[in-house]
């Protein structure tokens, strides 16, 4: 499945596609088990430029990954007010 997360029209118009519901990601101290949506986000505007996206249910987003350089962006903490 594929949608759009933003559509201001030549200005932002990013994609994401739902790769797994099931993935395997741990970043610090959280592990999806299994449990992680994992998506691919895109835009038109950047051909080629591609992001893996990792959510967990009651967390949120665990970890980012530029696909085309391997960078990582990860979850190090949660607080709770």
């Amino acid at each position: 499945m594929t949608y759009r997360e933003e559509a201001a029209w030549n200005e932002a118009e990013d994609l994401s596609e739902v790769l797994s519901i099931t993935a395997s990601e741990s970043v610090g101290g959280f592990d999806c088990g299994g449990q992680c949506l994992e998506l691919r986000a895109f835009s038109p505007m950047d051909p080629g430029v591609n992001e893996l996206k990792y959510w967990l249910k009651g967390v949120g987003k665990l970890l980012e990954i530029k696909a085309e350089t391997g960078e990582r962006n990860e979850l190090i903490e949660v607080r709770c007010p």
